[in-house]
């Protein structure tokens, strides 16, 4: 009965022209109630969304799931559990499938059968299911656990909740229930022992509960007053100073560890931290005694080569770069085969550029670039090779390596530094294109029946505009064009109509292939009337708003980052206060800097600000804008760089340096893609 009703699904899908009309009413219906239920207006949702039932409609397992969930709410449990079956039978492809299997589940329970609500939940444990669902599962499977009475079972099964998903909604659910169990079983689960607080104190720091971790760390610490488990409690309590950004705190801990237990395994990592704390204040004789110690008191440790790398840089900073070249090469020699290799490689060849030796920089660089060895340095090394041979006066020889960058397939940084150097030559530019797609091969895509019923449902609910649903099925069919490029270049196309840039410009970047359709997928003018229009009140270039944009979230507006920024320009709640007070409006809170509009207003105004405090200079503001006006200001005195290109290869933090240059190569690819081709139709929402 299942393959038959499969089989007449997948043909009523195969003929998507013959269903418009005869489906036209159901998509309607379906629409409408589905904006009734978001809004909360259940009965008139119920009744539109019968409406989508029968008559083969392509969608109607989402009637069906929200028929079904409306039932619940509403206290009709038998005919919720008629809908979710109904859909369990009649759609075993549908994307609700899972979810449908956790709602009768939770039925399940409401009505005490305990056997049927253990069967789905472990079948669910077994299937690969979305986070969420995995997540509810696991806390389901608590409280079934309490209503069996195994309570040492349902402890155990919130606690591996919290472990696997901190952040969940659902594994704070857990965190309650098994403080709950504490509470009212002692005896059971009262954390007493040292194994059960470190544990908790393990999963409060995952869970960013700084401050009640550190609270378990200090009573551990107080049971362990010496010994061998006394380090571990330390390192542990200033870790979560160092999560907290309470640094300074970190110090006491870490320097007891040093003093005391030097010998113990945790006495590397507590000499690095020390060292890392210290330059992060600019105390850069500090931070290098301690690298020293741990270079000399450990040179077997886990953390010697990061400390040769670290010493090295903050040689650097100080203007020693003849004793950076020193720790680079002996760092080559000890630690060949250490994860920090190449960036090693590529700062020697740097060193020797800041030492003026450019004869000695242009063989370095141009190993780096010769060959694999250079990994992801090769072409910064390509770029500076050529810069060397015009130090040393052979600008001839930097002409072609210049155009060699110019040609290459990557969208590097490199490009547009490497543009303006051979315009300053006076060299001829002409930019070579590979081929576009095969245009037929764009729409000969073969898909199994399984992911044309995906696709297909797709694209009715683009038709409708329930893009984030659309995204939803369109995930269930990514796996197939990992590789096939005709299915590659359908998701990717698909992923952009819904607004999902992320994912567009994710798929577009994995085809090597150079076009203009491909290039307005990966550098989409997203959000761009918006832009537009904010960008020109504010007289900056909405192109440059565009660049850091897609550095930033990648046109997500729901995106959240670790450091709790927020929606498209990754704003902290802190910086959009202060703007919005500055412009005159209240404060958004964290909640309103998800709305596109309220994101762009406030983040295009901080850029403009960060742009007029550096005199419009694009590389300060940018990295103003990632690392903070005051670590701006720390570069610009010690920095001594002849030009913007020097200036960035010596920013100190690695992200920000990655960060500047790929904004500055958005910005680029922005402008040459639309200034160029203006009267081309862009990828927008």
């Amino acid at each position: 009965m299942k393959k038959l009703s499969l089989l007449l699904l997948l043909v009523r899908i195969a003929l998507p022209s013959q269903l418009d009309a005869q489906d036209r009413g159901h998509l309607e219906a379906f629409s409408k109630g589905y904006a009734l239920f978001s809004a909360g207006s259940l009965a008139e949702a119920e009744e539109q969304l019968r409406k989508g039932l029968g008559g083969n409609f392509v969608l109607e397992d989402y009637s069906l799931y929200f028929l079904g969930g409306l039932s619940s709410l509403r206290g009709r449990l038998e005919e919720s559990r008629q809908y979710f079956l109904r859909l369990k039978q009649a759609f075993p492809l549908s994307v609700w499938s899972a979810q449908t299997d956790l709602e009768l589940a939770r039925l399940a329970l409401a009505e005490g059968n305990y056997q049927e609500a253990s069967a789905r939940l472990r079948v669910l444990r077994a299937l690969k299911v979305k986070r969420e669902i995995s997540d509810e599962t696991f806390y389901l499977l608590g409280q079934l656990h309490e209503l069996l009475g195994e309570p040492e079972q349902a402890y155990s099964v919130y606690q591996e909740l919290r472990r696997v998903s901190p952040l969940s909604s659902w594994a704070a659910k857990a965190r309650k229930e098994a403080g709950r169990l504490r509470t009212q079983q002692p005896e059971r689960f009262a954390l007493t022992r040292v194994e059960p607080l470190l544990g908790e104190a393990e999963l409060l720091a995952r869970e960013r509960d700084y401050a009640e971790a550190e609270k378990i760390y200090r009573q551990l610490l107080a049971l362990v007053s010496k010994g061998p488990l006394r380090p571990r409690f330390l390192l542990g309590l200033a870790d979560i100073f160092r999560a907290a950004r309470k640094r300074e705190e970190a110090l006491s801990p870490l320097s007891e560890i040093v003093e005391k237990y030097p010998q113990s395994p945790e006495a590397p990592a507590a000499h690095y931290r020390l060292a890392e704390i210290y330059w992060n204040r600019d105390e850069n004789l500090k931070a290098l005694d301690y690298f020293k110690q741990l270079r000399e008191r450990y040179p077997d440790g886990p953390f010697n080569d990061r400390a040769h790398v670290a010493s090295a840089r903050i040689y650097e900073s100080l203007g020693k770069p003849g004793d950076a070249a020193g720790l680079y090469r002996e760092f080559s020699r000890r630690f060949p085969e250490s994860p920090l290799r190449d960036e090693a490689r590529w700062r020697l060849a740097w060193a020797y550029y800041l030492q003026g030796n450019y004869e000695q920089a242009h063989r370095a660089f141009r190993r780096l670039a010769a060959g694999k060895e250079g990994g992801p340095y090769q072409t910064p090394a390509l770029y500076w090779q050529a810069r060397t041979a015009q130090k040393s006066g052979r600008s001839e020889e930097a002409k072609p390596i210049f155009l060699r960058i110019l040609n290459s397939r990557e969208e590097s940084y490199y490009k547009g530094p490497a543009r303006q150097r051979l315009e300053k030559m006076g060299a001829a530019m002409e930019q070579k294109k590979a081929a576009e797609p095969d245009a037929a091969a764009a729409t000969a895509v073969s898909l199994d029946p399984e992911r044309l019923f995906h696709l297909s449902r797709a694209q009715e609910l683009s038709r409708i505009s329930l893009h984030h649903l659309a995204v939803v099925e369109l995930d269930e069919i990514r796996d197939s064009a990992r590789d096939s490029l005709p299915a590659k270049l359908l998701l990717m196309r698909e992923y952009a109509r819904n607004g999902a840039y992320r994912r567009s410009v994710a798929l577009a970047s994995q085809i090597p292939l150079v076009s203009d359709d491909l290039a307005r997928h990966r550098f989409p003018l997203a959000f761009w009337e918006t832009i537009q229009r904010i960008a020109r009140e504010k007289s900056i270039d909405p192109y440059l708003v565009l660049a850091l944009i897609r550095q930033e979230s990648v046109f997500d507006p729901k995106a959240l980052s670790p450091a709790s920024a927020y929606g498209l320009m990754q704003l902290l709640s802190s910086t959009a206060a202060t703007t919005a007070a500055r412009l005159g409006l209240p404060s958004p809170g964290a909640p309103g800097l998800y709305d596109p509009e309220t994101n762009l207003t406030l983040g295009i105004h901080h850029l403009k600000e960060l742009l007029q405090r550096y005199g419009d200079n694009p590389v300060k503001a940018t990295a103003a804008y990632n690392a903070g006006q005051a670590a701006v200001a720390r570069w610009e005195k010690q920095i001594v760089a002849e030009d913007e290109d020097e200036f960035i290869e010596q920013i100190p933090y690695r992200e920000t340096r990655v960060y500047v240059k790929l904004v500055l190569r958005n910005h680029r690819v922005y402008r040459a893609i639309y200034e160029e081709a203006k009267n081309q139709k862009p990828v927008s929402e």
